[in-house]
């Protein structure tokens, strides 16, 4: 494990601790009053937001490794650095996820014949229970999946 020297987590963001590390940070963000910037991008120019959006991003990347430091270095936002370390810790099966969502959001009685036609029903079944399973996984994880 290697410890921040920063301390404003314990240990710096690595592959394999985004989950531990992004509760710890947003909590630290949100008691230092900085989670806002994180949220919403403003319009630069505002000088409350350019003092928050540079402690909140300065937080950020003192609390990352050197590998996630490297990909995050060069942006100006907390909110672009945050999302951006967000996207490279998603699940593999993100995308598969997001795609069932779109596809079993409407009601089963409200989707057409010919959606059905190429399909048998307990094939349909099962499709109906892994959605759901998938969003289960979803609500488990620390980060809301964009649809």
């Amino acid at each position: 494990m290697a410890t921040c020297p920063s301390m404003i987590v314990p240990e710096v963001l690595r592959k394999e601790n985004y989950e531990r590390w992004s509760i710890l940070m947003r909590h630290y963000l949100v008691a230092q009053n900085l989670w806002d910037v994180v949220q919403v991008n403003e319009i630069p120019g505002q000088g409350e937001w350019i003092q928050k959006n540079a402690l909140a991003l300065h937080s950020i990347k003192v609390s990352c490794g050197t590998e996630m430091f490297n990909r995050i270095k060069e942006m100006d936002s907390a909110k672009d650095a945050w999302d951006a370390l967000a996207e490279m810790h998603r699940t593999p099966f993100y995308h598969d996820i997001v795609e069932l969502q779109e596809v079993f959001s409407q009601d089963v009685d409200d989707l057409q014949e010919e959606t059905l036609g190429f399909i048998t029903f307990p094939l349909f079944e099962f499709a109906i229970s892994s959605a759901h399973l998938l969003l289960e996984i979803e609500s488990l994880l620390p980060y809301k999946l964009q649809t």
